[in-house]
């Protein structure tokens, strides 16, 4: 069993990718493919009732400090880096 976790600072996503033995009982040899996999499942983890994906979280921080880099340096530690990513992506003057 694989999974994959990503974590956000409000929103949480579990995936998991099953593969399995062989009809023989022995472990098959590793062949890159989905053989299965679950939905995305978020979980609301700041309780607002919406999922926010780190773009969103990136837009409010921009909005909220665009004018003050300072505040928006103190800010990024509290989110993960998808968040941090986004935040530059919207600051860069190719968004502009």
């Amino acid at each position: 069993m694989k999974g994959l976790i990503v974590i956000t600072f409000r929103t949480l996503l579990l995936a998991s990718i099953a593969a399995g033995l062989a009809a023989d009982g022995e472990l098959e040899t590793f062949v890159p493919r989905v053989i299965g996999s679950t939905n995305p499942i978020w979980l609301d983890a700041d309780g607002d009732g919406r999922f926010q994906s780190a773009f969103d979280d990136a837009q409010g921080i921009v909005e909220q400090h665009r004018t003050d880099p300072e505040k928006l340096r103190e800010t990024l530690p509290r989110y993960d880096a998808a968040v941090a990513v986004q935040v530059e992506s919207l600051m860069s003057p190719a968004s502009n």
